[in-house]
């Protein structure tokens, strides 16, 4: 939550969180309340990226059998994104 207050989202920016676990979907769900649209959300496990469905990321790509860049500049309409958060665990990002 200190993350996402930091980072002052505003309405109708954009925002992509790495990591679709507990954390992830609730740093989008925070974004997504604040007025972040679109909210992205990236994995490389299925069932991550269906519950973060479930939860209310519209947005969601599968990291391993999707071009990450290619999938963000699509949802955001080439601008890329104004906020990113990492919730992963990985010192490797996508």
């Amino acid at each position: 939550m200190h993350g996402v207050r930091k980072a002052e989202p505003q309405l109708m920016q954009s925002a992509v969180v790495i990591g679709q676990g507990v954390i992830g979907q609730l740093i989008a769900q925070l974004a997504r309340l604040a007025g972040c649209s679109p909210v992205i959300g990236i994995d490389v496990f299925p069932l991550r990226l269906e519950k973060a469905r479930q939860s209310g990321t519209r947005m969601v790509i599968d990291a391993v059998n999707m071009d990450v860049d290619a999938a963000v500049s699509a949802a955001t309409h080439e601008r890329g994104v104004d906020l990113g958060f990492d919730a992963t665990r990985s010192r490797r990002p996508y």
